[in-house]
Protein backbone atom coordinates (compact mmCIF):
# COMPACT_ATOMS: atom_id res chain seq x y z
CA UNK A 1 0.00 0.00 0.00
CA UNK A 2 2.81 2.64 0.77
CA UNK A 3 4.30 1.59 -2.50
CA UNK A 4 1.34 2.37 -4.21
CA UNK A 5 0.55 6.10 -2.54
CA UNK A 6 3.95 7.13 -2.83
CA UNK A 7 3.53 10.83 -4.35
CA UNK A 8 6.59 10.98 -6.17
CA UNK A 9 6.44 11.05 -10.09
CA UNK A 10 9.30 10.40 -11.46
CA UNK A 11 11.22 6.59 -11.64
CA UNK A 12 14.14 8.94 -9.73
CA UNK A 13 12.60 10.08 -6.85
CA UNK A 14 10.58 6.88 -6.01
CA UNK A 15 13.83 5.10 -6.27
CA UNK A 16 15.56 7.26 -4.06
CA UNK A 17 12.23 7.10 -1.44
CA UNK A 18 12.15 3.56 -1.46
CA UNK A 19 16.25 3.26 -1.35
CA UNK A 20 16.18 5.27 1.59
CA UNK A 21 13.12 3.56 3.49
CA UNK A 22 14.67 0.33 2.29
CA UNK A 23 17.89 0.59 4.28
CA UNK A 24 16.32 2.32 7.04
CA UNK A 25 13.89 -1.26 7.89
CA UNK A 26 17.02 -2.89 7.56
CA UNK A 27 18.85 -0.93 10.13
CA UNK A 28 15.84 -1.71 12.33
CA UNK A 29 16.34 -5.01 11.21
CA UNK A 30 20.22 -5.43 12.02
CA UNK A 31 19.09 -3.83 15.40
CA UNK A 32 16.92 -6.07 16.52
CA UNK A 33 14.32 -3.97 16.52
CA UNK A 34 12.27 -5.60 14.10
CA UNK A 35 12.09 -9.71 14.19
CA UNK A 36 12.33 -10.55 10.66
CA UNK A 37 15.18 -10.11 8.75
CA UNK A 38 13.87 -9.95 5.70
CA UNK A 39 11.17 -7.25 5.32
CA UNK A 40 13.30 -4.72 4.00
CA UNK A 41 13.02 -6.95 0.65
CA UNK A 42 9.13 -5.59 0.30
CA UNK A 43 10.25 -2.28 -0.67
CA UNK A 44 11.50 -1.94 -4.29
CA UNK A 45 14.64 -1.37 -5.10
CA UNK A 46 14.26 0.34 -8.04
CA UNK A 47 16.89 -0.62 -9.99
CA UNK A 48 15.32 0.43 -13.49
CA UNK A 49 18.50 2.05 -15.31
CA UNK A 50 18.23 5.81 -15.75
CA UNK A 51 19.16 7.05 -19.85
CA UNK A 52 20.29 10.50 -20.74
CA UNK A 53 22.28 12.30 -23.72
CA UNK A 54 25.85 12.46 -22.00
CA UNK A 55 27.34 16.32 -22.81
CA UNK A 56 30.66 16.36 -23.40
CA UNK A 57 32.86 18.91 -25.29
CA UNK A 58 33.03 18.85 -29.48
CA UNK A 59 36.59 18.69 -30.66
CA UNK A 60 36.35 22.61 -31.65
CA UNK A 61 35.93 23.28 -28.07
CA UNK A 62 38.74 21.25 -26.96
CA UNK A 63 41.28 22.86 -29.55
CA UNK A 64 39.81 26.26 -28.24
CA UNK A 65 41.24 25.02 -24.59
CA UNK A 66 44.27 24.46 -26.16
CA UNK A 67 44.79 27.68 -27.77
CA UNK A 68 43.81 29.42 -24.76
CA UNK A 69 46.22 27.54 -23.13
CA UNK A 70 49.26 28.50 -25.37
CA UNK A 71 48.10 32.21 -25.82
CA UNK A 72 47.45 32.84 -21.65
CA UNK A 73 49.76 35.26 -20.00
CA UNK A 74 47.53 37.09 -17.94
CA UNK A 75 47.37 35.65 -14.27
CA UNK A 76 43.45 35.35 -14.43
CA UNK A 77 43.87 33.49 -17.27
CA UNK A 78 46.62 31.43 -15.98
CA UNK A 79 44.57 30.13 -13.49
CA UNK A 80 41.70 29.47 -15.43
CA UNK A 81 43.44 27.11 -18.01
CA UNK A 82 45.52 25.24 -15.02
CA UNK A 83 42.14 24.37 -13.52
CA UNK A 84 40.57 23.15 -16.57
CA UNK A 85 43.78 21.48 -17.41
CA UNK A 86 42.80 19.45 -14.28
CA UNK A 87 39.49 18.34 -15.06
CA UNK A 88 40.21 17.96 -18.70
CA UNK A 89 42.81 15.79 -18.39
CA UNK A 90 43.12 14.29 -14.91
CA UNK A 91 38.92 14.15 -14.38
CA UNK A 92 38.96 16.00 -11.11
CA UNK A 93 35.57 17.58 -10.02
CA UNK A 94 35.76 21.30 -9.10
CA UNK A 95 35.37 20.70 -5.30
CA UNK A 96 38.59 18.78 -5.91
CA UNK A 97 40.35 21.47 -8.01
CA UNK A 98 39.25 24.19 -5.42
CA UNK A 99 40.81 22.04 -2.86
CA UNK A 100 44.07 20.86 -4.60
CA UNK A 101 47.35 21.98 -2.28
CA UNK A 102 50.71 22.31 -2.93
CA UNK A 103 51.46 19.50 -0.80
CA UNK A 104 48.94 16.98 -3.29
CA UNK A 105 51.45 17.40 -6.22
CA UNK A 106 54.47 15.05 -6.67
CA UNK A 107 56.52 17.07 -9.30
CA UNK A 108 59.14 14.10 -8.94
CA UNK A 109 56.59 11.37 -9.78
CA UNK A 110 54.46 13.46 -11.72
CA UNK A 111 51.25 12.52 -9.83
CA UNK A 112 48.51 14.02 -7.35
CA UNK A 113 47.07 12.68 -4.60
CA UNK A 114 44.00 13.78 -3.11
CA UNK A 115 41.25 12.99 -0.46
CA UNK A 116 38.20 13.50 -3.08
CA UNK A 117 35.41 15.37 -1.62
CA UNK A 118 32.76 13.98 -2.55
CA UNK A 119 33.51 10.10 -1.88
CA UNK A 120 36.36 10.58 0.62
CA UNK A 121 38.11 8.06 -1.19
CA UNK A 122 42.08 8.22 -1.44
CA UNK A 123 43.38 8.86 -5.18
CA UNK A 124 46.37 9.29 -6.78
CA UNK A 125 46.83 9.55 -10.50
CA UNK A 126 49.73 10.77 -12.89
CA UNK A 127 49.49 13.94 -13.77
CA UNK A 128 49.95 14.74 -17.81
CA UNK A 129 53.03 17.07 -18.83
CA UNK A 130 50.32 19.47 -19.78
CA UNK A 131 48.34 19.85 -16.57
CA UNK A 132 51.80 19.91 -14.82
CA UNK A 133 53.00 22.53 -17.07
CA UNK A 134 49.83 24.54 -16.70
CA UNK A 135 49.85 24.49 -12.83
CA UNK A 136 53.36 25.40 -12.80
CA UNK A 137 53.52 28.41 -14.85
CA UNK A 138 50.19 29.25 -13.23
CA UNK A 139 52.45 28.74 -9.74
CA UNK A 140 55.88 30.75 -11.47
CA UNK A 141 53.86 33.29 -13.45
CA UNK A 142 50.04 34.09 -12.09
CA UNK A 143 49.54 33.32 -8.31
CA UNK A 144 49.81 35.95 -5.90
CA UNK A 145 52.85 35.77 -3.80
CA UNK A 146 50.72 34.49 -0.58
CA UNK A 147 51.13 32.27 2.01
CA UNK A 148 48.64 29.46 1.45
CA UNK A 149 48.10 25.38 1.15
CA UNK A 150 45.69 25.59 -1.49
CA UNK A 151 47.33 25.76 -5.18
CA UNK A 152 44.67 27.90 -6.72
CA UNK A 153 43.96 31.08 -4.87
CA UNK A 154 41.74 34.31 -5.22
CA UNK A 155 44.12 37.21 -6.73
CA UNK A 156 42.49 39.75 -4.26
CA UNK A 157 42.47 40.22 -0.93
CA UNK A 158 41.32 38.20 0.92
CA UNK A 159 44.01 36.34 -0.84
CA UNK A 160 42.55 32.52 -0.22
CA UNK A 161 40.46 29.22 -0.90
CA UNK A 162 37.92 29.56 -4.20
CA UNK A 163 34.55 28.29 -4.47
CA UNK A 164 33.50 25.63 -6.76
CA UNK A 165 32.11 27.98 -9.36
CA UNK A 166 34.98 29.37 -9.94
CA UNK A 167 35.67 26.43 -12.28
CA UNK A 168 32.81 26.41 -13.74
CA UNK A 169 33.45 30.67 -14.73
CA UNK A 170 36.94 29.60 -15.89
CA UNK A 171 35.57 26.66 -18.48
CA UNK A 172 32.74 29.72 -19.48
CA UNK A 173 35.69 31.85 -19.82
CA UNK A 174 37.72 30.01 -22.42
CA UNK A 175 34.36 28.79 -23.76
CA UNK A 176 31.48 31.34 -23.80
CA UNK A 177 28.97 28.66 -25.24
CA UNK A 178 28.74 26.90 -22.68
CA UNK A 179 26.45 29.21 -20.06
CA UNK A 180 23.59 28.23 -21.87
CA UNK A 181 24.25 24.31 -21.10
CA UNK A 182 23.47 22.73 -18.36
CA UNK A 183 25.98 20.78 -16.17
CA UNK A 184 28.83 23.31 -16.05
CA UNK A 185 32.19 21.90 -15.20
CA UNK A 186 31.36 18.67 -14.86
CA UNK A 187 31.55 18.27 -18.45
CA UNK A 188 35.39 18.01 -18.48
CA UNK A 189 35.02 15.13 -16.14
CA UNK A 190 32.64 13.41 -18.45
CA UNK A 191 34.96 14.69 -21.41
CA UNK A 192 38.00 12.73 -20.04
Amino acid sequence: KFCLQDQHNSFRGKSTCFGIIRRFIAFLEDSGYIKSKHLHLCIDPGCAPGEKVVDILTEEQCQRIEQYRECSDHPIALRRIAMVMVGIRMGLRASDVINLKLKDINWTNRSISIIQEKTKASLELPMPVSVGNAIYRYIKEGRPKVHSDYVFIRHTAPYGKLTNKTCTIALWSILPERKDVHGGFHVTRRNL
